[in-house]
């Protein structure tokens, strides 16, 4: 047998023996070795550490900086299975290497780098952090930011930065301890103070105690300003008590704050100062009168006035500012006599006035004394002249002293006046001696007439008629008589007049009675007033009467076939016998009388009512085909529905009837019977039952209709039930969305399922050529509708708004544009002044209404911002310009709103600090001292000189008077001395003493700035020997010169 090898390769796979079969018995047959196929592949991937430089929001700083390491992968593989056997990794490097921060300018790393990393079969990223590197933040006294300076990076630590320093801002010294801060990204806020300080000087009124304020309401107050730590000037504050003095103020020197003062050096805030002052006064006199009038008023002259008079005085202190006086008490109190009313006849006075002691403040009511009329009375009495003029009644007239009352006179009952007499109808009543007035009365009388008690008579002639029927009549006839008379009031008697004529009573005859003849009449008859008539008594006597007895055939048309008399005598009663023709007999339930009583007329016939004989035929009908139907018939009733929308609901009932057939027997004619039903003879009623499908719609009949008395003769009926259409309605709403009110409502009606007949947009086109817009059409979106079925109203709604047209900004309209100004005042420092007006224009369209034909505007405050642009403030060569007490060389661009106010901003200008350098010198040149005079730009001021001891001018002309500082640097002026005569051997004593820099006192008005406590500049003294002096000489020129560098330096400092 060949050897079989374990294992082989064969490209990347290994083969390997894993089984075989045992050797056969047969060796003709073939041998089956398995082998095992494992693949063998291998890998290379390369994976990136990316390191970022980012701030703290992940933003990129600098380019990433990226490392990569190679991994090797080794993996076996069961080609059988797909089974891994195995599988390594290994990388070419085992770990990343440390990353350093780097520096970036205005950022600080937060570490100062990553560490080494170890390798991983991934890509990853890292980041380093950077943070914004602060800032030195420079802020003057009111916490205004003056600048911003970032801090610089330290070149080789990006984690640290370089040592801060306090940047140099002009006008400004910093005023704060500069700290290096802790953390690269804290800002570090430096306090600077400027170089001008600002005094507030306010006046305190302590009378009123307030601030003493101007024409517009504010504080008054006076500014001042200059340098730290000199004195502030008293000139503006003595020209405002000066003119607070002319106002009637009182200023008094002792125990004020502002007496010398020297500006601080703190510029948070201006220096305040108060001057007190009083107001001033003097004495006043005053004096005045109360009056007490007394008005009498007499009943018949005029008014009289008696007046009472009391002065009284007082004394009192005006303030002389506000002209307010404050008075004293007045004198004491005084009295005004008592007064008594005059006597007046017939009045009495309401009154006197009482004694009264009055006060200056009282108020005094006129006394007001009225006369009264007394009571009077006037009689008026009344006399019967019918009877001696005696007196029957009396009346008094009541009143006033002079009153006029209207005399009404109360006649006596059953009396009247007496014609003729002259009676007054009104009377005045006098003080005294009232007369009576007399009236004359007589008796009143008046006629009887005819109608009263005792004036008629009735005369009658009694006539009586005797009815047949024992009932009787009165015809009595009558004549009436009258008489008149006259009556005395008075007496109460009556005087009679004659009765009337005599008259005629007329002929009577008896009324006519049916049946009855009367006995007699009544004769005419002529009676007088006084006569006494006898009665008239008429009777009756009964007539002869006959009745009529008629037989008719009611089968005959009632004809008469038979006629029978009875006779007798008006109102008599007699036995009827009925004598019936042959062949009748008599209908039955005749209600025929037994007796008879006579009338007096028109005696009625008695009818005898008599018929045929009758036979029943109904059998011979029965069984007669053709006329079995007379007696024997079915009647049907066939009720139709007709629904709308289904089909016909058709009920058909049913009745059967029959009757009987009688013959007359005279005649041969044959009598039907009435139909007999079998159960009953109606149709009963039913309700008619709407289908679901009749909605909309109303039937004709709401039921059928009992049908009652049917026979065999009522005709077959068929009902039908049909249904109509509802009337419907719908209503189309238009709607202005603008204004949320209707525009109209269009009310359109039809019947259910017929189409709605409306043309929305005809009317919809209509509103549109108004200038409205369409925003909905329920109708037209509905379709074609049509009526419903549901019985109520259909609504539809068509929305509409009015439509607009922007109207663009017009320049001439004051609704669509809007300005405002910043004004910048100029005061130049020469008293000049300039304005200058920055204006903003805002506009806005407006939209029009194309329905009201309004135009509307959006608010201002919905327009956008603008900004008034920045300006510079013009510099002056020696001056600092000042806005609102601030330094300021600009004015800051400022956004602005329509709804903004205009603004005014004013510029001034503070003269800067100045100085003035005097050198002396001898004769050969030599410095001997130095002489220095401050002052503000542009101001002259005396020149004081101050001369070593021991040494005079050689040139007194050549000392100018005055010095005048100029913007520029002022040059440095050089004045010639000389030794006095009596000094020229003389040596200094003081040695070891530096030449000081004097100021000289200016003195300008009532201003004092100095310079030392003494208020006196100091030069060196010559000392013992030349040597000495030299020095002093040369420390002095030193001095000098650093002066003039050091002040010329500050002073370019501040031009710039």
């Amino acid at each position: 047998m060949p050897e079989v090898p374990k294992e082989f390769p064969q490209g990347d796979i290994e083969y390997t023996l894993v089984a075989k079969e045992d050797l056969p018995s047969d060796l003709s047959r073939s041998i089956k070795y398995i082998y095992r196929g494992i693949e063998t592949k291998v890998t290379h991937d390369t994976y990136t550490l990316t390191t970022k430089f980012v701030d703290e929001s992940g933003n990129k700083l600098k380019a990433a900086e990226p490392q990569t390491i190679t991994w090797t992968t080794t993996t076996k593989r069961d080609i059988h299975t797909n089974e891994i056997i195995s599988q390594t990794s290994v990388p070419s490097e085992a770990s990343y290497m440390a990353v350093n921060s780097s520096v970036i300018a205005g950022y600080y790393a937060t570490t100062p780098g990553l560490g080494s990393r170890k390798a991983e079969q991934k890509n990853a990223t890292q980041e380093i952090v950077y943070r914004k590197l602060g800032n030195i933040i420079a802020k003057d006294s009111q916490g205004n930011d003056l600048t911003k300076v970032q801090y610089e990076n330290d070149a080789n630590d990006a984690t640290k930065i370089k040592a801060i320093v306090a940047p140099t801002i002009k006008g400004y010294h910093v005023k704060s301890e500069v700290v290096q801060p802790s953390d690269p990204g804290q800002d570090t806020v430096l306090n600077y103070g400027e170089d001008i300080q600002v005094a507030q000087i306010k006046y305190w009124d302590k009378t009123a105690h307030k601030y003493i304020t101007d024409d517009q309401g504010k504080d008054l107050e006076t500014i001042e300003t200059g340098a730290h730590n000199t004195k502030i000037s008293h000139e503006k504050v003595a020209e405002q008590i000066h003119a607070l003095e002319a106002k009637g103020y009182k200023y008094n020197s002792a125990n004020q704050e502002f007496s010398t003062v020297y500006f601080d050096d703190d510029d948070s805030k201006p220096q305040t100062f108060t001057v007190k002052l009083i107001h001033g006064t003097t004495t006043e006199l005053e004096s005045k009168q109360i009056t007490r009038e007394i008005h009498i008023h007499h009943p018949k002259q005029k008014e009289e006035v008696v007046p009472q008079t009391a002065t009284f005085t007082r004394t009192g202190t005006k303030d002389l500012v506000t002209g307010k006086t404050t008075w004293n008490a007045w004198s004491p109190a005084q009295k005004l006599a008592a007064y008594t009313a005059p006597k007046v006849d017939g009045y009495t006075a309401d009154k006197s006035a009482a004694q009264l002691t009055v006060n200056a403040n009282d108020e005094i009511a006129p006394v007001d004394i009225y006369y009264t009329a007394n009571d009077q009375k006037v009689m008026i009495k009344y006399v019967d002249v019918d009877n001696n003029n005696k007196e029957v009644k009396s009346q008094s007239v009541s009143g006033k002293t002079d009153q006029t009352v209207d005399t009404k006179y109360e006649v006596p009952a059953n009396y009247e006046l007496v014609a003729g007499q002259d009676l007054p109808k009104a009377v005045t009543f006098k003080a005294n001696g009232n007369e009576p007035i007399i009236v004359k009365v007589k008796h009143k009388k008046v006629s009887v007439e005819v109608g009263e008690k005792d004036t008629q008579n009735v005369v009658t002639r009694k006539i009586t008629v005797h009815r047949p029927d024992g009932t009787t009549k009165d015809a009595s006839q009558t004549a009436t008589f009258t008489r008149t008379g006259t009556k005395d009031l008075v007496t109460g008697k009556t005087t009679w007049n004659a009765w009337s004529p005599a008259q005629k009573l007329a002929a009577y005859t008896a009324p006519k009675v049916d049946g009855y003849t009367a006995d007699k009449s009544a004769a005419q008859l002529t009676v007088n007033a006084n006569d006494e008539i006898a009665p008239v008594d008429i009777y009756y006597t009964a007539n002869d009467q006959k009745v009529m007895i008629k037989y008719v055939d009611v089968d005959n048309n009632n004809k008469e076939v038979k006629s029978q008399s009875v006779s007798g005598k008006t109102d008599q009663t007699v036995d009827v016998n009925y004598e019936v023709p042959a062949n009748y007999e008599e209908v039955a339930d005749q209600d025929l009388p037994g007796k008879v009583t006579f009338k007096a007329k028109d005696n009625e016939p008695i009818i005898v009512k008599v018929k045929h004989k009758h036979q029943d035929v109904t059998d011979e009908y029965k069984n007669d085909a053709h006329k079995q139907d007379k007696v024997d018939h079915t009647v049907t009733r066939t009720v139709i529905v007709k629904h709308p929308h289904a089909t016909d609901d058709t009920r058909t009932e049913a009745l059967h009837f029959t009757r009987q057939v009688t013959r007359d027997m005279a005649t041969g004619q044959d009598t039907f019977g009435e139909w007999i039903p079998d159960t009953v003879d109606f149709f009963e009623g039913f309700a008619i039952e709407p289908k679901a499908s009749d909605k909309g719609y109303t039937h004709d009949k709401t039921s059928v209709d009992r049908l009652e008395h049917i026979t065999g003769d009522t005709k077959d009926t068929i009902v039908t039930v049909g249904y109509t259409a509802n009337d419907q309605k719908a209503h189309v709403h238009y709607i202005d969305d603008t204004t949320g009110k209707k525009l109209e409502v269009v009310h359109v009606t039809g019947k259910t399922d017929e189409p709605i007949k409306h043309d929305s947009k005809a009317k919809v086109q209509g509103y549109l050529d108004k200038g409205y817009e369409l925003v909905s059409d329920g109708f037209a979106k509905a379709g074609k509708p049509s009526y419903n079925a549901e019985d109520e109203d259909q609504h539809f709604e068509v929305h509409l708004k009015h439509g607009s047209k922007v109207v663009k900004a017009d320049p001439s309209n004051a609704d669509s544009q809007k300005e405002v100004k910043r004004t910048i005042i100029v005061n130049a420092p020469d008293g000049t002044k300039t304005t200058k007006v920055q204006t903003v224009f805002f506009t806005r369209d407006g939209s029009k209404d194309l329905v009201t034909g309004k135009i509307s505007y959006p608010d201002w405050d919905e327009i956008a911002t603008k900004a008034f642009s920045q300006d510079d403030v013009p510099q002056y060569l020696g001056y600092t310009s000042m806005v609102a007490g601030r330094k300021q060389t600009t004015i800051a661009a400022k956004s602005v709103r329509p709804t903004d106010a205009d603004q005014v901003i004013e510029v001034s200008y503070v003269a800067r600090p100045s100085q003035q350098v005097i050198t002396y010198q001898d004769e050969n040149g030599n410095q001997i001292g130095t002489q220095v005079i401050t002052g503000h730009t542009d101001e002259t001021v005396k020149l004081v000189p101050v001369l070593p001891d021991g040494w005079e001018l050689l040139d007194p002309d050549s000392l100018p008077e005055n010095v005048t500082f100029t913007p520029e640097e002022n040059p440095v002026l050089v004045i010639t001395v000389k030794r006095t005569a009596t000094e020229d051997s003389a040596k200094t004593e003081k040695t070891g003493e530096n030449t000081e820099v004097a100021e000289q006192e200016v003195v300008n008005d009532t201003t004092d700035v100095t310079t030392n406590e003494k208020n006196e500049a100091t030069l060196p003294q010559m000392g013992e020997s030349d040597t000495e002096a030299l020095a002093f000489s040369l420390l002095g020129l030193v001095t000098a010169a650093f002066s003039l560098f050091y002040f010329g330096k500050e002073r370019r400092k501040t031009d710039n």
